[in-house]
């Protein structure tokens, strides 16, 4: 992406994908007189992001950006830049903000599965990936979900229906709030690295746009109570946002489903509750097949 030799240390200023919504390291690298002697510019036409070289306390290249944010500090910087000329601008790197966001997603999965962002692993041993349930979920997705789709599994854990998704061939992006679980799962390669990130699903629109995927679909959702229902309805409606045509949610029992059905039914989802019941299974019981306002089953 930066056009740089591979040896040479790359890092993003913020921690985690969340801080990049407020900067705490960002504004404060801002303030404190940081002193690049180079930089190469993310984006043509407006700047997304900016990968600065830094030769002290270390040599390398830190990357900001503002896109995320409300804080807006990069045309600033540049700006004074501009008219300073306290670094040079080697390049401008044609970019889009979803070449941005996969590169941004592999790095931290990359630091994830490195130790960077944990202080010790809990969890060091391989997930629990439950064949059958794989199997049958490879039976049932077709079904429901046309072949050829780019799908985000929300709620991913440590993979295993995103293994399902990505043996059917279908294009798919993970994500989950427990960076252990996903952390197993990209050390098991049932998770790709640059399509797969840690994140609260309640800030999702926060970095990708409506519509962002042919469908949305998540693997147990819940357990969804009376205790969590409002959590749940905002994971629903964020994570439901990104599908251009349809969601495909599996639950445990069919009050969940219906809660789901009915909360995307206020918001003018049509759709059907599905009865995947089995004696022998315990997950993925029930399910909810949904079409965003306006589209209907074909």
């Amino acid at each position: 992406m930066l056009g740089l030799r591979e040896e040479e240390n790359v890092f993003l200023a913020e921690e985690c994908l969340e801080d990049l919504i407020d900067l705490p390291v960002t504004g404060e690298l801002m303030t404190s007189g940081l002193e690049p002697d180079r930089a190469i510019v993310l984006g043509e036409e407006k700047p997304l992001a900016v990968a600065l070289h830094l030769s002290s306390p270390a040599d390398f290249w830190l990357i900001l950006t503002d896109i995320y944010s409300q804080r807006k500090v990069l045309e600033g910087f540049l700006a004074w830049n501009q008219e300073s000329e306290a670094f040079q601008v080697l390049r401008s790197v044609s970019l889009t903000g979803d070449d941005l966001f996969r590169g941004i997603a592999e790095y931290y999965s990359l630091s994830l599965m490195e130790g960077l962002l944990c202080d010790e692993c809990r969890v060091p041993s391989n997930p629990l990936h439950v064949e059958d349930r794989i199997q049958r979920l490879q039976e049932l997705i077709p079904q429901v979900l046309p072949r050829g789709f780019k799908v985000l599994d929300v709620g991913c854990g440590s993979g295993m229906g995103t293994r399902a998704l990505t043996n059917l061939g279908y294009s798919t992006w993970a994500m989950d709030v427990d960076r252990c679980e996903v952390c197993q799962g990209l050390k098991n390669r049932s998770l790709i690295p640059d399509q797969t990130f840690v994140m609260d699903a309640r800030l999702l629109d926060a970095f990708l746009p409506a519509c962002s995927f042919d469908a949305v679909v998540g693997f147990m959702m819940g357990l969804i109570d009376d205790v969590n229902r409002d959590l749940w309805r905002r994971i629903v409606l964020k994570a439901s946002s990104l599908a251009r045509t349809m969601v495909f949610y599996t639950v445990y029992t069919r009050k969940e489903a219906e809660f789901i059905a009915e909360t995307l039914c206020k918001e003018g989802w049509t759709g059907e509750i599905i009865d995947n019941s089995s004696r022998i299974a315990i997950y993925d019981q029930w399910a909810y097949l949904g079409w965003k306002p306006g589209l209907r089953k074909t």
